[in-house]
Parts: C-alpha cells; sequence; structure tokens
C-alpha cells in the first residue's frame, strides 16, 4: 500500500512546466482588512510578491518564461528526484509496517497517520526548484510558483519547493515569507505548510504547500476484520 500511494504520487510531481487555464477574474484585496500597512510594507521590495498580489485573479503569473535549457531541466528533476525520495522514506516511518514501531502501538493511530500523509503527499500538483542563497533571491522564484498554484485556487492541490542553495533555515523562511504574507492577503485560512531542513535528513531545504486540503474520511483505507491480508489477522 506505501509504495502505491508513492509510486502514484512521485507520478504526479514534475518540475513545473504547466500553463495553468486562465481563472475568473476575481479581487483578492476584499479579505484584506487588519495588517493592510503591514502587507504594503512586505510587498515593497518583493516583486514577485507584488506582482502575485496584483495579478493572480487576472491569471497573468501563468505565462511562462523561456523554456529552459536542456542541462537545467535535467538538473531540476534531479534534485526534485531526491526529494522526492526523502519524502518517501518520511512516509514509511509513519508505516504501521515499519521495524521500529513498537508491537504494542496501537495500530489505528498509526495507519491515521500514514494515511493522512500520503493523501497530501499525493495532492501536490506542481513542483519548482529554487535557485538562491537568502530570502530575497529566492523571494520571486517562490512566488512565481505560488502564483500557478493559486490561478485557479483548486482544493487538495499542493506545491512542493526545493530551495537547494539556500543557506537560511526553511521553516522560518516559509514562516515569514510566504504564510504570513498569505495571511494578510486573505489565504490565511486556505494553507497548509510543511517545512524540509537539511538537519532533519531532507537533501536541501524545501517546502509543501497544500491548497484546502480536505481530511480523511474515518476508517479509509484501514484494512476489514474480514479481509484474509488483513493486518489485524
Amino acid at each position: 500500500m506505501a509504495r502505491a500511494l508513492v509510486l502514484v504520487w512521485a507520478a504526479t510531481v514534475s518540475v513545473s512546466g504547466l500553463v495553468l487555464p486562465r481563472p475568473a477574474v476575481r479581487s483578492w484585496r476584499a479579505g484584506v482588512a487588519l495588517g493592510a500597512t503591514q502587507l504594503e510594507a512586505f510587498l515593497e521590495g518583493r516583486p514577485g510578491a507584488a506582482r502575485f498580489y496584483e495579478c493572480v485573479g487576472e491569471g497573468c503569473l501563468t505565462e511562462r518564461p523561456n523554456p529552459k535549457p536542456e542541462a537545467q531541466e535535467l538538473e531540476e528533476q534531479t534534485q526534485i528526484s531526491l526529494l522526492v525520495d526523502y519524502l518517501h522514506s518520511e512516509l514509511m516511518k509513519l508505516s504501521p509496517m515499519a521495524d521500529y514501531e513498537p508491537e504494542d502501538a496501537p495500530l489505528g493511530d498509526t495507519m491515521d497517520d500514514f494515511i493522512d500523509e500520503g493523501r497530501k503527499m499525493l495532492s501536490i500538483s506542481q513542483s519548482r526548484v529554487v535557485l538562491g542563497q537568502d530570502e530575497q533571491s529566492v523571494s520571486d522564484g517562490v512566488w512565481e510558483a505560488l502564483g500557478e498554484l493559486f490561478a485557479e485556487e483548486e482544493p487538495n492541490t499542493g506545491l512542493l519547493v526545493a530551495l537547494p542553495e539556500f543557506v537560511g533555515d526553511a521553516s522560518t523562511f516559509v514562516r515569514d515569507e510566504v504564510v504570513k504574507p498569505l495571511e494578510m492577503m486573505g489565504f490565511g485560512d486556505r494553507i497548509e505548510t510543511s517545512s524540509y531542513r537539511v538537519a532533519g535528513g531532507a537533501p536541501c531545504p524545501a517546502f509543501r504547500l497544500l491548497v484546502s486540503p480536505e481530511p480523511a474520511p474515518d476508517n479509509e483505507g484501514l484494512p476489514s476484520n474480514n479481509d484474509p491480508m488483513s493486518l489485524f489477522q
């Protein structure tokens, strides 16, 4: 089951080169009330975030630049593959069949965590490698990727971003440069993020952002007591 989840998910993750359909025009400013001054201050000096704020409702951020050289595309695919392998290994740590899982551990809770994380991984619809060593140098690339993701704002979709040259802390970057601004723009109740650090085993700093993930139905995917292959046997 674990392998099937990962194989299906991995097939959905490729270096983003999509041109998304043009969404209906809508105003994102309607949700911004408190924090408008802070948002203005944030957008100043961050052209990528400013373009996102002004244009995502128009669909203008879906216009892709010229194709990258083949060698660069291959390098980015390799980087994403390394990140996918890491996330696969982290998923397997949640498996109720993991070697180090205590025999007396509640199987239901363990399976719930495993299935929930698997569902979130399957929600990844885009991936991007963004180069740069600090917040300023990666900002435009990150916000361009967010613009593509939010162009339609479909639920149960997500973005995986690898930051192979970034020397800062991915958790701090995501909190201050992605989550807080999106909250000020009115997206706060529609996003869920996870960050990955080299210190935690990731091949490079990275983060995942999901749009409106739906909770897993109760007992979805749990083996039946009547199933001859059931883990409860």
